[in-house]
């Protein structure tokens, strides 16, 4: 049977076939498309639900509120996802954010990021929070 988590990497994987399932960038935009979708980035429903390593979302959370997109348990910044449409070019500079390879004018400290891509090994699914 098909987990919402599964959904969402078809969909991903539909929408960007040029990064496929193997690209270290995947995982980041399921996490950002599973906290738009929730309209939640509380680290233990992000763990459930794409089953990804609590450190591993940890470093994502750091990168995107660092940018100020993500604030407390809310995604302000999620507006790239509005009525089912999907506005690629900012959620491709908000994955480079997430990853740590791009800050925000808003960040608080530019230069200062988790290299999510140095946990990359995190986000295969296995053991999670």
């Amino acid at each position: 049977m098909r987990t919402s988590s599964d959904v969402v990497q078809a969909f991903i994987d539909r929408t960007f076939p040029e990064v496929g399932k193997d690209c270290p960038h995947f995982p980041v935009m399921v996490v950002l498309f599973s906290a738009a979708f929730l309209r939640s980035t509380n680290i233990e429903i992000l763990c459930d639900f794409a089953g990804y390593r609590r450190e591993y979302l940890e470093a994502i959370a750091a990168n995107m509120s660092n940018n100020k997109l993500w604030v407390g348990d809310e995604y302000p910044a999620s507006g790239w996802l509005r009525d089912g449409r999907l506005d690629q070019d900012e959620f491709a500079q908000q994955v480079e954010a997430a990853i740590g390879m791009l800050w925000y004018q808003e960040a608080i400290e530019c230069g200062a990021a988790i290299d999510v891509i140095e946990v990359s090994h995190s986000w295969t699914q296995e053991p999670t929070c």
